[in-house]
């Protein structure tokens, strides 16, 4: 929500919805790849990755991929009210799930679609409704302040059966837009794997006065207000960090960077019996504030979804200025070792560079516009995820290597330090860099299967407005071979009117928890100056028993099954 002292989020008008008449279709071939439905720019990726060494080199895209079995809009900024969405969404045995800043929508896995390729869903309210739906008591709102939620986080657990969210409550002065000094830490679980059945939520202060893991300046520091929280589930633990800013009294902003990162790790299984209460919340639950210097800057803990028991991280991006103006970029590493009033965070480990190095990502062009889209920063915005060999993928955005005007995606999998203590560093195991010559390429997420396939999501601008697209991979060794990008929904206008404009500030792309064929991606594109809109799309990747194309009307159409 906040970044270098700058207010992110704020509320907008709600113009007229305008949505396209057709719905993107796209069938993939690799190069041959195909947009049916929605004539899109097209967009000529220049595929690059070290492939273990530091020279960036190109590789092919050539083969059978996969297709979009389905795509259609889903939250919207009419339905929503804030700027910008926090693009994101999960996917369960029976259901979609969206939450995203403003609106909580649950969809069911085909939905009734209408003639603008909106989706019905199955149950929406406002994203403080969820909240206060589920037992959590907001700030009431007084003395010239408004309550609002904000930052929206959703993971579907297949080892649990349950859903988990999170987000941040915020009060904000209404004639200034300050906030106040303090706020809380949201997190809730469904109550079984039908959230139409409801979620049982939970809140914690942000806000410790005294931590003995802080150095003196850190901990001379006013109360802290904590932002861009972070969410991820493992086998034992569901955690939330947070970036901690000071804000010295009620009527100050944010400082210019943050005064320290908080953590709060609980265990999962006081969370997944029968009636999670308060009582065994707290009993099993610890937050705690860490140095900058030991974490980094957001802090994304690691999703293992595949109840491999692996052990639980955090990792972060650890930015540099080295010697000759340089600047490096570094991975860093925490492991969860337990829960405990001293945070049970083991931070002995060495930062390891990735192999290609540049400054932050540059703002994204729009044509016939003078107002570029803000692509945050290089921080790991999305979900990180593990493969069923343990391997830790993630996405984020940088600056382009062949054009510094332009914006690209960095995706890395990496094997993290398995003994606590050692001091070692974890080790990038590969890496790449997705760039478009005449375009930016921002705001991406990953995921994989066990079967080695990929798919990446994310926005894409310069010679088109911000657009939803996805790319499907192989994994070819130590690098993705990728096929040609698929276009889920065209941006429609330029978005904003001047200056750089708040987008994202993430998305999600999850692996189906039924099917390892089946990928799920959740995006965002532009619908007018003022209007955003997201894109909720299902990928299938080939597999003789679930896929089969066939011909209709002249059309090429797509059938699947699902393993249920």
């Amino acid at each position: 929500m906040i970044r270098n002292g700058v207010k992110l989020l704020g509320m907008i008008s709600a113009a007229a919805l305008l949505v396209p008449a057709g719905m993107a279709l796209a069938v993939g071939a690799g190069v041959a790849d195909a947009v049916v439905g929605d004539n899109g720019p097209p967009m000529g990726v220049d595929i690059t990755s070290h492939g273990g060494t530091d020279a960036l080199s190109a590789i092919s895209s050539a083969g059978a991929y996969g297709a979009v079995v389905q795509s259609f809009t889903a939250g919207t900024s009419s339905n929503s009210g804030y700027t910008p969405p926090d693009t994101n969404g999960a996917v369960g045995p029976n259901n979609i799930v969206q939450l995203i800043n403003g609106y909580y929508g649950v969809y069911s896995l085909t939905p009734s679609v209408n003639i603008n390729g909106v989706g019905t869903p199955l149950l929406s309210e406002s994203l403080s409704n969820f909240w206060t739906t589920s037992g959590v008591a907001l700030p009431t709102a007084s003395s010239g302040y408004g309550s609002f939620v904000s930052d929206p986080r959703v993971i579907y657990d297949p080892s649990s059966g349950h859903w988990f969210a999170s987000s941040i409550d915020v009060m904000e002065n209404s004639s200034t837009g300050k906030v106040s000094q303090t706020n809380d830490l949201l997190l809730a679980v469904s109550r079984n794997s039908n959230p139409l059945d409801g979620f049982t939520g939970f809140k914690v202060g942000a806000y410790q006065p005294t931590n003995p893991s802080l150095t003196t300046s850190e901990a001379s520091y006013g109360k802290t207000f904590a932002d861009f929280p972070t969410l991820g589930i493992t086998s034992n633990y569901v955690t939330i960090a947070a970036n901690n800013f000071t804000v010295p009294n009620s009527q100050n902003q944010f400082a210019s960077s943050p005064a320290y990162e908080s953590v709060l790790v609980v265990n999962k299984s006081a969370l997944t019996g029968t009636n999670p209460t308060t009582s065994n919340f707290n009993a099993n639950s610890a937050l705690t504030y860490q140095s900058f210097n030991n974490l980094g800057f957001t802090n994304q803990p690691v999703n293992d979804l595949n109840a491999a028991g692996k052990a639980s991280y955090l990792f972060s991006n650890y930015d540099a200025s080295g010697t000759g103006g340089t600047f490096t970029q570094n991975l860093n590493e925490t492991r969860i070792a337990a829960v405990s009033s001293s945070g049970g965070l083991d931070t002995n480990y060495g930062l390891v560079p990735f192999n290609y190095q540049s400054g932050e990502p540059v703002n994204a062009t729009q044509p016939g516009s003078s107002a570029t889209i803000d692509t945050n920063d290089d921080r790991l915005s999305s979900s990180l995820t593990t493969d069923s060999s343990g391997h830790i993928w993630g996405i984020q955005s940088v600056l382009n290597p062949t054009n510094s005007g332009l914006s690209a995606l960095r995706w890395f999998e990496v094997a993290p330090v398995s003994t606590p203590g050692t001091g070692n560093a974890p080790t990038i195991l590969a890496e790449g860099v997705i760039s478009d010559p005449n375009n930016s390429l921002y705001f991406g997420s990953i995921a994989v299967n066990s079967l080695g396939k990929v798919v990446i999501g994310f926005t894409e601008s310069g010679t088109m407005y911000p657009s939803a697209y996805a790319l499907i991979g192989n994994l070819n060794g130590t690098n993705i071979t990728l096929g040609s990008p698929l276009l889920l929904h065209a941006g429609l206008a330029a978005y904003g009117n001047s200056g750089a404009n708040r987008w994202g500030d993430y998305s999600s792309t999850w692996l189906d928890p039924t099917n390892p064929n089946i990928f799920w991606t959740f995006q965002e594109y532009a619908i007018s100056s003022s209007q955003w809109g997201t894109q909720i799309a299902e990928i299938a990747v080939p597999e003789p028993a679930a896929l089969a194309l066939f011909a209709v009307g002249g059309l090429l159409l797509l059938r699947r099954t699902r393993a249920h």
